[in-house]
C-alpha cells in the first residue's frame, strides 16, 4: 500500500511539474507535506533536507506574518 501511494505522490507531482498547476516551489513543499501527512516519512525525515529546522521556523512566521 505504501508503494502505492508514494508513486501517487510522485506521479501526481511529476504532473504538478509539467502542467505548472502551481508555482514549482509550492507543489514542491506540498509534496513534502503531503508525504508526512501520509506517514510516508516521519516529519524529521521530511524536513532532513533543509539542514536546520530553523529555516522551517523562518518559513513558518512568513506565512504567519503575510496572514
Amino acid at each position: 500500500m505504501t508503494i502505492f501511494l508514494t508513486l501517487s505522490v510522485v506521479l501526481l507531482a511529476l504532473i504538478s511539474f509539467i502542467r505548472e498547476w502551481m508555482p514549482v516551489d509550492i507543489t514542491a513543499i506540498a509534496v513534502m507535506v503531503l508525504l508526512m501527512l501520509l506517514k510516508l516519512v516521519t516529519p524529521e525525515q521530511g524536513i532532513s533536507g533543509f539542514g536546520n529546522p530553523a529555516t522551517i521556523t523562518v518559513m513558518a512566521m512568513f506565512i504567519l506574518s503575510a496572514g
